[in-house]
């Protein structure tokens, strides 16, 4: 039999209390008593095993925290800056897919084309602890958004390997442009009109290089599914 596991981003001492939610899922709809063990994560690499000491519907107390797993961070780090789709649903797709690949992080940017004005990270923060927890990454995908197109492309750290996938013939393929010896694999993704020129020409002067992703026109979600895994395929096999 599986053991269940639960998300509390604070893991500290012998004994802790569940949030509501995680509570009220672990006694509530899974039916855990008092004396079962699980599993806690804290999406900053740790896993723990633990026992129910009470069963609490709101306020799960847990005891005897024992670290049983523990993951380095990923390197190089993964970060998608994509433009968010009008449809939310959509992107709660794509975050919760990219949760299960375990890239690290995914930033939200406001660009001249884009259908979406206004993102509240709530819904989506919520994904990113259910992938958490189903896909066995020890490492929670961070959220960030929304940020203007210009203030991101001036923001990276030095030693960062940029991307901007834009729609246009002749451009090399992102596999086949990524830069080993980067901390940081970053890749921007549009809206569904495009990159502006001046966002294009910006990123250019920010360092980043024009790719393509293939011959297909991709959906935003699609195309930050595939920037992220592309980019996952390149370090398996350099």
């Amino acid at each position: 039999m599986s053991i269940h596991v639960f998300y509390t981003p604070e893991i500290r001492g012998d004994t802790l209390l569940l949030g509501p939610e995680e509570s009220s899922h672990c006694i509530r709809t899974l039916r855990h008593k008092t004396g079962d063990r699980i599993y806690l994560v804290n999406g900053n690499g740790e896993k723990y095993a633990a026992t129910i000491a009470e069963a609490h519907t709101k306020k799960c107390l847990v005891r005897d925290l024992v670290l049983v797993e523990q993951q380095d961070a990923p390197l190089p780090a993964i970060h998608l800056a994509i433009a968010p789709t009008k449809n939310l649903d959509r992107m709660e797709w794509m975050v919760e897919k990219l949760c299960e690949l375990g890239i690290s992080r995914i930033t939200f940017i406001q660009c001249q084309h884009s259908e979406r004005k206004v993102l509240k990270l709530d819904r989506l923060e919520r994904k990113t602890i259910s992938a958490l927890k189903q896909s066995g990454n020890l490492w929670q995908v961070q959220l960030a958004g929304l940020v203007p197109f210009d203030a991101f492309v001036s923001s990276l750290p030095e030693n960062s390997d940029r991307h901007i996938a834009v729609v246009k013939p002749g451009l090399p393929h992102l596999f086949q442009s990524i830069d080993h010896t980067a901390n940081e694999q970053v890749v921007l993704i549009g809206p569904e009109g495009d990159f502006s020129d001046q966002e294009i020409a910006a990123a250019s002067e920010a360092g980043f290089q024009p790719v393509c992703l293939g011959e297909s026109t991709l959906r935003t979600e699609t195309a930050g599914l595939v920037a992220c895994h592309a980019l996952q395929l390149a370090q398996l096999v350099k």
